[in-house]
């Protein structure tokens, strides 16, 4: 949070005494490989998908060099397969308490407002399309995390060790077996992480026409979103992957493509460049 706090800091004064040679609005949307990456106790790990949607302002300086600030959202989804055996040891006096996993299916997903800060690159292609980077730091604040069970068993069991008895499917000890629950369970709010991301794209615009962009885009998070937790997986009730034990950090990352158009608010563009004389 300092490192981006400071580098928007940075960015700032640029803009307030820079002379400009153009800039424009970018509306983009786009989608590909948005997932959770997590090591998970216990459990296979799979990625999943997503989409994105933002609005960009881009600032040049120059024919070349710029910076682009602006907002989005997008979602990230992950599952989790969970086959082996929790023990609580000293459940009570008498026993210990086991809970089986078998083809556990967890599905995680996220929604997260995202607040970009970077710089931007162009270069001539031809007369109707040229080449943009984008590089830089986002805040990433996820708003809404829920996870819903698709497949599988979790079985709680009761174990004497005294006898080494193991009582199933006992009511009055609260022992049973736990289907498959496809509503969705909201978990806490995570905590607010940074990505580092690039775009790489092109610019189409024909005289007159309004710029259209394609290309495709990386982000990575380099801040957990999660904070670690120490409770157990089952508890008194199922907490969830992301609120356990079992998962001490996690880190958004998407790979996918983009595209959008772009407002050019000095009506400056040529040639494919947009944003600046």
């Amino acid at each position: 949070m300092k490192r981006l706090l400071l580098v928007i800091g940075c960015f700032c004064p640029m803009l307030l005494l820079a002379q400009a040679k153009g800039s424009f609005f970018h509306f983009d949307v786009g989608g590909g490989m948005q997932t959770l990456l997590f090591s998970s106790k216990d459990a296979t790990h799979k990625v999943g998908g997503g989409f994105t949607l933002d609005v960009s302002y881009r600032y040049f300086f120059n024919k070349t060099a710029g910076i682009r600030v602006g907002v989005g959202m997008n979602t990230a989804n992950s599952k989790t397969v969970l086959n082996c055996t929790d023990v609580n040891v000293n459940y009570t006096p008498e026993y210990d308490r086991r809970v089986y996993y078998t083809n556990w299916t967890e599905k995680q997903s996220v929604f997260a407002f995202e607040v970009p800060v970077g710089i931007c690159l162009q270069r001539s292609v031809s007369r109707t399309m040229s080449f943009i980077w984008d590089a830089g730091v986002s805040l990433y604040v996820p708003v809404n995390n829920d996870y819903e069970i698709t497949t599988g068993t979790m079985e709680t069991r009761a174990y004497y060790p005294v006898t080494h008895q193991e009582v199933a499917n006992d009511e009055s000890l609260g022992m049973k077996v736990y289907a498959t629950d496809k509503a969705s369970h909201r978990l806490p709010f995570g905590a607010a992480g940074m990505s580092l991301f690039t775009d790489l794209g092109f610019h189409y615009s024909k005289r007159g026409s309004m710029p259209f962009y394609f290309g495709i885009f990386v982000s990575g998070g380099v801040l957990s979103v999660i904070k670690a937790k120490d409770q157990p997986l089952f508890s008194e009730k199922y907490n969830g992957m992301l609120a356990s034990e079992k998962v001490q950090s996690v880190h958004p990352l998407s790979v996918g493509f983009k595209v959008g158009i772009a407002v050019d608010v000095d009506r400056q563009c040529r040639g494919g460049r947009c944003g600046f004389n």
